[in-house]
């Protein structure tokens, strides 16, 4: 539901969710959409959109930086069970059909997160998906255990951008 601020502005979105029940709510009636999911969308996202202002997301490329964790991380197990996924499966149809070149990586942990085998379980289920999960583990990388800061966000890319794209 995140992308639903996006609806008027990009045709992808749009086309995305046209399937749902309530679309035309969505699309026709002012602020339904901020309504309904405002604890996932966010009212300064919506009072953005009618001030016609671009929210930090949208004036900074799409990119919100996280802030440094300034030493509060501890060690924590995080146990999740993969599953699969539907709107994966459906990026990999759409890319299949259009002859785009899917690059699917799933991104790192900071080292004090213990995760139980979780990204062997994800390359089962896709085994197409390249694991990064241990390129860059150091604390200081990171917001929180799964999200890297800015400096993390930076240092992955730049990895991404070597091994991927050779830039």
């Amino acid at each position: 539901m995140m992308f639903l601020p996006y609806l008027d502005d990009y045709h992808v979105v749009r086309w995305h969710f046209e399937e749902l029940e309530d679309f035309n709510s969505f699309y026709y009636i002012p602020f339904y959409r901020y309504l309904k999911f405002d604890s996932k969308i966010g009212f300064r996202e919506m009072f953005s959109s009618v001030l016609n202002k671009k929210s930090n997301e949208i004036g900074n490329g799409r990119y919100y930086p996280l802030p440094e964790n300034k030493g509060k991380l501890n060690a924590e197990i995080l146990d999740f069970q993969p599953q699969r996924n539907k709107y994966y499966e459906e990026i990999k149809k759409i890319c299949k059909v259009n002859n785009i070149n899917l690059i699917a990586i799933m991104t790192p942990m900071c080292e004090k997160a213990v995760v139980n085998d979780y990204f062997k379980k994800v390359n089962m289920l896709y085994p197409e998906i390249y694991d990064y999960e241990n390129k860059i583990i150091e604390d200081k990388y990171f917001s929180t255990f799964e999200h890297m800061n800015d400096m993390g966000a930076k240092a992955f890319t730049t990895k991404i951008l070597n091994v991927f794209f050779n830039k």
